[in-house]
């Protein structure tokens, strides 16, 4: 039976790691409201968790107030956009690093853009009125589309 919950949900976060237990919180939230099988809940996390690190990182300049808006839709796609006013950066055109082939090979970071491409059935970026806005769309059952 489909859930009664809104078909958007909102979450502004400041440029502060601690907002990532806020994240985890809203995540948990929205997965039980919109009651989400686990695949597409595990690739919702797994990509927002990715895209938001990245930006607190290395988008923002230290000490500066700056912002992170996220939105998720639920119809026609699970989708969800990530929208922050940090330094330009488009994930979908930068060349993915080589893969490791072993596990002593592989570094300690720099997957990210991976999984992003990995879990999302689509990913765009955009840079309306100088920010950064990167849609992720997820399939309905969570399998990863390649």
């Amino acid at each position: 039976m489909p859930s009664a919950a809104p078909p958007t949900a909102r979450l502004a976060l400041r440029n502060d790691p601690s907002e990532m237990a806020r994240l985890a919180a809203w995540l948990d939230a929205i997965e039980r409201d919109w009651a989400l099988p686990p695949g597409p809940a595990h690739a919702l996390r797994l990509c927002l968790d990715e895209a938001v690190v990245n930006v607190l990182t290395h988008g923002f300049r230290p000490g500066q107030p700056q912002a992170v808006e996220i939105t998720l839709l639920r119809q026609p796609v699970l989708t969800a956009i990530v929208v922050d006013d940090g330094a330009p950066f488009d994930p979908t055109a930068c060349a993915l690093p080589p893969r490791p082939h072993t596990l002593e090979e592989a570094p300690a970071g720099g997957m990210g853009l991976r999984l992003l491409r990995h879990y999302a059935t689509r990913l765009t970026h955009s840079r309306p009125d100088g920010r950064n806005r990167l849609e992720m769309e997820f399939m309905p059952d969570g399998e990863a589309p390649g």
